[in-house]
């Protein structure tokens, strides 16, 4: 029968031999007694095991291992302390809800906004001021009238002062033009079209239909009335280079949102 344990004697022995305790004859017998008992070599070879991977650890194992706390202990003394992290505190949940609430009203006004009208935004697009033919380079700022309003682009301003300036007789209704360029400029259409109207239908100034023509066509625009633009854009005279190829432009660009 294979033994599962050494024999008592035979441990002590053992234990003797790896604590440096037998002589060199003593290690020789008990060399020469292991070669002709594999069985208890194997029992042995399991004890050198344990010892070596210090299950069973020797003096130098155990004074090693001392060492290595000792290290460890120093290098935790060394380490900077710890600091908890601040506990931060949540949000009330009322305020959650109130922020939740004003994002839904956001939400919901982007989502039931008015869509922007793309022919008025192609009117938006397509102003441009247009000179006055004896425009003054750099009014003083101590003119108010009209015209010099106009001529620094000063257009909510300008056009009911140009307005009132021709009903009044103190200038020519040729002004009637850069009053309804203005209004365009001030974002007032609906008074555009009507200076810009009574001026075409006087048929008072036939050499400057283009440009009457052309900002009705944009009043309209932005009105919304689109076929009414379109008319006043095709029936624009070739009076003005320039105006004719915006005109063409705004003509190509109206085709391409059918």
């Amino acid at each position: 029968m294979t033994p599962t344990e050494l024999p008592e004697a035979w441990a002590a022995e053992i234990e003797a031999y790896y604590a440096g305790e037998l002589s060199p004859a003593a290690e020789a017998d008990l060399r020469q007694r292991l070669a002709h008992h594999p069985e208890l070599a194997e029992l042995v070879f399991r004890e050198e095991v344990l010892y070596r991977d210090g299950l069973n650890p020797g003096p130098a194992a155990l004074a090693e291992r001392q060492r290595l706390r000792q290290n460890l202990g120093e290098l935790e003394r060394n380490l900077p302390p710890v600091m908890a992290p601040a506990h931060r505190r949540r949000p009330p949940v009322r305020w959650l809800a109130v922020a939740a609430g004003l994002l839904l009203v956001v939400l919901a006004w982007w989502l039931l906004r008015p869509a922007e009208d793309p022919t008025a935004r192609l009117a938006t697009e397509a102003f441009a001021w247009l000179p006055r033919q004896d425009a003054l380079l750099g009014p003083g700022d101590e003119v108010r009238d009209g015209r010099t309003l106009y001529d620094v682009q000063r257009f909510e301003e300008a056009y009911p002062a140009l307005r009132e300036e021709v009903a009044s007789g103190t200038i020519d209704s040729i002004n009637l033009l850069y009053a309804g360029v203005a209004a365009l400029g001030a974002k007032e259409p609906a008074a555009a079209r009507e200076l810009l109207t009574n001026l075409l239908q006087s048929g008072r100034y036939p050499e400057d239909e283009a440009a009457i023509r052309y900002y009705l066509g944009l009043a309209e625009l932005q009105l919304g009335n689109r076929a009414a633009a379109v008319e006043q854009l095709n029936a624009l005279p070739d009076q003005d280079p320039q105006l004719t190829q915006r005109a063409r432009e705004l003509l190509q660009r109206l085709e391409s949102l059918e």
